[in-house]
């Protein structure tokens, strides 16, 4: 028998993709420009693209220069019961 493969690596994004990623979350949890309200598909839609750890924090610091506070601060904002715990 082979031995099993490890699973590949997560691919990394570049800071360009990440900061969109940032302003795609605030834009959707914020309502952007006219204030529509929390849009919970679009940010899991976004975090779903960023899967490894170190872009991770990328993004959360990249977050807080959009916002003003870290990811989870407005996930916890935002959402309540199972869709945080999705988003989380």
């Amino acid at each position: 028998t082979t031995p099993p493969q490890a699973a590949p690596e997560a691919k990394r994004l570049t800071e360009k993709e990440l900061q969109k990623i940032a302003e795609a979350i605030d834009t959707a949890a914020n309502g952007g420009f006219f204030g529509m309200g929390t849009d919970k598909d679009a940010i899991n839609e976004q975090l779903k693209r960023v899967k490894h750890p170190q872009d991770k924090e990328l993004l959360d610091k990249l977050y807080r220069k959009v916002a003003g506070h870290g990811i989870e601060d407005e996930l916890r904002d935002e959402l309540s019961g199972s869709d945080l715990e999705k988003s989380l």
